[in-house]
């Protein structure tokens, strides 16, 4: 069943679409991203995001096997509560931005305001990762870990669409996500090239 508006969201709808009319993009135009320092720091900014997410994604599993000597069976189990807190700081990312800008505070610094704090958080989470007591205060160390990685990562997205001017917000979106993730195809090289030569999980948790 389609939705209907009502006519003050139509007529919105209606000027949106006509100011969106962009001008064309030339090459030489999207190479002059790269020249914007607010570009690079999104693509590391958005980096540290993903960065978190693979180190987990790659790592979670061996760490609860070596560090706490689960099964594979409930390995997998408990690898289910980071995920599962990661999947709730999504969805409150939109929930708080929002929030914040019906308080008035403008769209742009919301979402930075949530960037800073949440990757903050995820940072201090990790770095407690090591010292949590057993299997399921590990899990809960990382949920937290990602809880607050994934409440950032949702407003980079959002950051974007509120910074770019619209004939480049699709360029300047792929370009963040590129160089993210060039940033976290390190993440399980790192963590191996360190737990190969430390024997231990801490330093490359740090």
């Amino acid at each position: 069943k389609s939705a209907s508006l009502s006519e003050a969201e139509s007529e919105y709808l209606a000027q949106t679409s006509a100011s969106r009319t962009a001008p064309g993009f030339s090459l030489r135009q999207w190479l002059s991203l790269f020249r914007q320092r607010t570009m690079w720091g999104m693509m590391f900014g958005f980096g540290g995001v993903n960065y978190t997410v693979w180190l987990y994604m790659s790592w979670m599993p061996n760490y609860l096997q070596a560090e706490h000597h689960l099964t594979l069976a409930a390995t997998g189990i408990f690898a289910v509560i980071p995920f599962t807190c990661g999947a709730v700081g999504m969805l409150l990312s939109g929930v708080i931005a929002d929030f914040l800008v019906r308080q008035g505070m403008a769209p742009t610094r919301s979402y930075r305001s949530l960037l800073v704090v949440g990757l903050t958080c995820s940072a201090l989470c990790t770095l407690l990762v090591p010292y949590l007591p057993g299997a399921t205060g590990t899990a809960l160390g990382m949920g937290m870990a990602l809880f607050f990685t994934y409440l950032a990562g949702n407003s980079g997205w959002c950051l974007v669409q509120s910074m770019a001017p619209p004939n480049v917000v699709g360029s300047v979106a792929a370009i963040q996500n590129f160089g993210s993730f060039v940033c976290a195809s390190f993440a399980p090289i790192v963590m191996g090239w360190l737990l190969d030569r430390t024997k231990s999980f801490s330093l490359a948790l740090v």
